[in-house]
């Protein structure tokens, strides 16, 4: 109960929208991966050989997640903590498998996943999925997998789609919808059309979310249809490899600067181009500027944010061009889009500004 009660007041800090797929795309992001795949599973799996009696509660409609790293020790600790989050202190993180990741049981009961080909990890707080689970253990990381596995949960694995991805060196979360009112974490009933809103919502915000990632370059959507992998939209990142070790140089100055209280960070900024490419849409040239730091051009005394889990870091992105596929590259208009203020990902604050 104290567990469920805790994650019940973590939802009530997430709203149940798009923002549950862009915690993903956070985590993702700082877990290293240059890729992550949505993918909508409609289908109704088997139900005769699996890891438990309720277990079929599980096979029905799902989200399933890729993303092209595996987890490493650290991660499997970290997102073991379920209800309490593993990266707070920790400002080169945006949030990896911490908190945020709790906003997933909006969608579902018992989040799992697949990574690195060999290890499964199950989630479940209501110890009602997962073998063995207990309410100090609520949940069960099962691996190496191998062939006795594979054949004795054989209705079980196809589910995270090792048929349509390489999970070797990766990760697929499979996210089953909650079509029952049996939760003790939320009464929230979460259908295929109102999934694919959030599909459709997540694609519209795309070529905004990748601006400031650290990591990811291409996001992808997609559908399952009859056993086809069927995509429906995709925005990729294109850097220099100039650019690309730019970005790498302010990534390892922020670890170091972790160390420092932050009034004794030394300035450090970056500017860099983005070409940002939607699949049969459009290219975009974005103008980046990130930095860290305080350039000292005042003799003000700078006050410690350290303890506040404060960081002086800021970013600036800027649309110089864009083409469609039938034109050339153009200005923008002054009637463009309205800007937003970031937090890594947008937040639904308009600022006013021509930049982001």
């Amino acid at each position: 109960e104290e567990l469920t009660d805790r994650l019940k007041g973590i939802l009530k800090a997430y709203p149940c929208d798009v923002g549950v797929l862009k915690e993903l795309v956070q985590n993702a992001d700082d877990a290293g991966a240059t890729e992550i795949h949505f993918i909508v599973d409609p289908r109704n799996h088997p139900t005769h050989q699996l890891l438990s009696k309720n277990w079929k509660e599980l096979q029905g409609p799902a989200l399933c997640v890729y993303n092209n790293r595996p987890f490493s020790e650290e991660d499997l600790e970290g997102i073991q903590r379920l209800g309490i989050g593993s990266k707070t202190d920790d400002p080169t993180k945006t949030g990896q498998y911490g908190i945020g990741f709790n906003a997933v049981y909006h969608l579902t009961d018992c989040p799992s996943f697949i990574t690195n080909g060999d290890t499964l990890c199950i989630l479940d707080p209501h110890c009602r999925y997962a073998p063995e689970a207990t309410k100090e253990n609520p949940g069960r990381i099962i691996g190496p997998i191998g062939a006795e596995e594979r054949s004795d949960f054989r209705d079980v694995f196809p589910c995270y789609l090792e048929n349509l991805f390489d999970l070797t060196s990766a990760t697929m979360f499979r996210l089953p919808l909650r079509t029952q009112n049996t939760s003790s974490i939320s009464q929230r009933r979460v259908s295929y059309t109102e999934m694919m809103t959030f599909m459709n919502l997540l694609a519209y915000e795309a070529k905004e979310i990748i601006l400031f990632l650290n990591h990811v370059k291409t996001i992808t959507l997609s559908e399952i249809k009859g056993d086809q992998l069927t995509e429906i939209y995709s925005v990729t990142a294109q850097l220099t490899p100039h650019d690309e070790a730019e970005r790498a140089r302010l990534t390892n100055h922020i670890k170091i600067s972790k160390t420092l209280e932050t009034n004794q960070i030394e300035w450090l900024g970056i500017t860099y181009s983005l070409i940002v490419q939607e699949h049969g849409l459009r290219q975009e040239k974005w103008l980046i500027h990130q930095c860290i730091g305080l350039q000292r051009s005042t003799s003000e005394e700078v006050p410690n944010g350290k303890s506040f889990g404060l960081l002086p870091r800021g970013g600036i992105a800027a649309k110089v061009s864009e083409k469609s596929e039938s034109s050339k590259f153009h200005f923008n208009k002054r009637s463009e889009p309205r800007h937003k203020a970031f937090c890594f990902l947008p937040l639904p604050v308009n600022t006013g500004l021509p930049v982001h």
